[in-house]
């Protein structure tokens, strides 16, 4: 399935093959919660994959799945096609939005935000009661910042041991988690990787719930709670996903003029 906004038809024509697809605004689709899937360490940036784009067209298509009940679909192959595609997108507005005051700088570092905790439940292995698992973690900074890019890691982005464990482990304590069916994250030993890893555990018997069972209910992940955040150097430090912090953003908030936000 290829994607392309209406007004960027002129901008993204290489990107419609005459091949059987559907074409929808990029506006409807989702990146995927999930980082499961999604390549460690990329080979090129989202800027570098724009220009591929822009110069040789999509050469292989979005697939997506129905998401919610609006019409959206949620992309789960092609995420970084995605936000290229957007950052094409958002490239012919930027002469647009900087002269009609709409084109801010985002700084998400050092701003309180929303953070939605992601989870998934299922079976223990040892108990063999349900318990929740914390699948991923979303910095929604769309809902302080209309427009600007949310910032999803996952709990393994913080296993090391020291301050990253440390962070996670205060800001969601044990008690918050069994509130919500969800067993404490701190580190266990596992037998299979002959180490200890932060990781979920069974609410009931704290038996480890290792990174294959992550796995195996991640596409059932969805947002539990959220609480809200400083989103400070410590967080930052240790996500990979840092082409969404601090960046210009299009505040498309009615009768927002040129004037700066606060902090």
């Amino acid at each position: 399935m290829n994607t392309v906004d209406t007004s960027e038809v002129s901008t993204l024509e290489a990107a419609m093959p005459a091949q059987n697809m559907v074409l929808m605004p990029l506006s409807r689709l989702r990146p995927r919660p999930s980082k499961r899937n999604v390549r460690r360490k990329a080979r090129t940036s989202i800027a570098a994959l724009a220009a591929s784009i822009r110069r040789l067209g999509l050469l292989q298509n979005l697939t997506v799945i129905p998401f919610g009940d609006d019409g959206d679909f949620e992309v789960v192959a092609g995420g970084r096609r995605l936000a290229a595609l957007k950052l094409l997108a958002q490239k012919r507005r930027i002469v647009e939005g900087a002269f009609g005051g709409k084109l801010r700088f985002a700084p998400q570092v050092g701003r309180t935000l929303p953070l939605d905790v992601c989870a998934a439940y299922t079976e223990c292995w040892r108990c063999k009661k349900t318990t929740g698992l914390v699948i991923d973690l979303c910095f929604a900074a769309s809902r302080v910042l209309q427009g600007a890019a949310d910032v999803t890691a996952d709990i393994y982005d913080f296993d090391d041991e020291g301050r990253g464990a440390a962070l996670l482990m205060s800001t969601l304590p044990a008690s918050l988690l069994a509130r919500h069916g969800i067993g404490p994250i701190k580190p266990r030993y596992s037998r299979t990787e002959g180490q200890s890893y932060l990781s979920n555990g069974c609410i009931h018997c704290d038996a480890l719930q290792g990174r294959f069972f992550d796995h195996e209910v991640a596409y059932d992940a969805q947002p539990v709670f959220n609480i809200d955040v400083l989103f400070d150097d410590r967080w930052v430090s240790h996500l990979e996903d840092r082409e969404a912090i601090d960046k210009w953003w299009f505040d498309d908030r009615p009768g927002e003029g040129a004037a700066e936000d606060a902090p």
